[in-house]
């Protein structure tokens, strides 16, 4: 019985040390990235007039009202896109090509009197 007990420890101690390895294979995957990823959304904006006649809200110039949002995914902002006002989504992406950012790929969802943009950006890591 004894030597039972013993053959089974011996073979479970090194599958069972082999689970508590630290593998840092993963961590340097993360390290070795080259490029940096940012989503634009931007969304019209309705005011309390608009949602009573089911209108979009307007502009003076009878462009629609968008709020723009800049989604890097990390605690890392970008101040520099963040000071400005855009008007329009062509307006945020411009100024994002500025500081280095390359356009992918863009969505439109539309739902009954809103529209959201997403434009998906990305740029060589600094």
């Amino acid at each position: 019985m004894n030597k039972i007990i013993l053959i089974t420890c011996i073979t479970l101690i090194p599958f069972l040390s082999f689970a508590q390895k630290n593998n840092n294979k993963n961590q340097e995957k993360f390290e070795n990235i080259s490029n940096e990823y940012m989503i634009i959304r931007g969304f019209t904006i309705n005011d309390s007039e608009s949602n009573s006649a089911n209108k979009i809200a307007v502009d003076i110039r009878g462009e629609e009202r968008l709020k723009i949002i800049f989604d890097y995914g990390s605690l890392k902002v970008d101040e520099a896109l963040l000071s400005k006002q855009y008007r329009t989504m062509g307006h945020a992406l411009n100024a994002s090509t500025k500081f280095g950012w390359e356009f992918i790929s863009a969505n439109v969802i539309s739902s009954d009197q809103n529209k959201e943009f997403f434009y998906y950006m990305k740029r060589q890591k600094r």
